[in-house]
């Protein structure tokens, strides 16, 4: 079973299933970490930021040990999603709190059950989540909150610490999920509401 037929199948499962009460947007291959990750699936509400990292028959399961450490500095809830192939070795690499939805092929096509749920990752680094924002982005949310007129000079290292250390994770996590579903002509194959 391939990458793609399970995330032809994951894109249903995650609003329909996972998160059906939850205003949700999903973006594909979301690059984190300054690059060092790209997520298969995220998924971002309000409140929680969603991560799913896909592990088809023929994908290496070595790269979880990156993506793990990466995951976890940015997603509230962090899913493997995998085929049997991989599951006893990648059960060994991911953490207890992570969830695991596992692949199987059906008559009906790519059938999705939940191994484990997730549980809320208590490691999430706001300054990851504040590189997340286009600087425009950051600029827009740190003008709500402070008096300084000189946020368009300031590089976006500098603009990313600012909102880590001085906004609210809350109001992070709800800024960039209205941020990333404004931006235009972005992504628009890859990023669904």
């Amino acid at each position: 079973m391939y990458d793609a037929q399970i995330r032809e199948a994951l894109l249903k499962y995650i609003p329909h299933d996972l998160l059906p009460r939850e205003q949700i947007t999903l973006v594909e291959e979301l690059g984190i970490c300054r690059g060092d990750s790209r997520v298969d699936i995220a998924a971002f509400t309000e409140k929680a930021f969603y991560g799913f990292e896909i592990k088809g028959s023929k994908d290496r399961v070595e790269r979880l040990y990156t993506q793990v450490k990466n995951y976890n500095e940015v997603f509230d809830y962090n899913y493997l999603v995998t085929s049997e192939v991989h599951l006893g070795e990648a059960k060994s690499i991911i953490p207890n709190w992570w969830g695991i939805i596992v692949a199987t092929e059906g008559n009906k096509g790519v059938q999705l059950d939940m191994l484990r749920e997730g549980s809320a990752n208590s490691t999430v680094n706001l300054l990851e989540i504040s590189r997340l924002f286009w600087k425009d982005e950051a600029i827009e949310l740190l003008q709500k909150s402070t008096d300084r007129t000189d946020l368009s000079r300031l590089n976006r290292q500098l603009l990313w610490s600012m909102i880590a250390e001085t906004i609210s994770s809350p109001v992070i996590r709800s800024s960039f999920e209205e941020a990333i579903k404004n931006r235009q002509g972005w992504r628009e194959d890859q990023l669904s509401t």
